[in-house]
């Protein structure tokens, strides 16, 4: 496992994977919250397809 050495150490690449990890992240949380019930499943599996 890596250790967190910072956002200075790491390269603009790397920033770049974090930050689309992120708002992916963001995008899964809200879809998530707005599903109507008994569908979150479904959209997060439409989303991450």
């Amino acid at each position: 496992m890596m250790r967190w050495q910072g956002w200075n150490e790491l390269s603009a690449e790397e920033r770049w994977v974090a930050e689309q990890a992120v708002m992916n992240l963001r995008t899964l949380n809200k879809a998530c919250r707005e599903a109507k019930p008994g569908t979150v499943l479904s959209v997060a599996e439409a989303l991450a397809m």
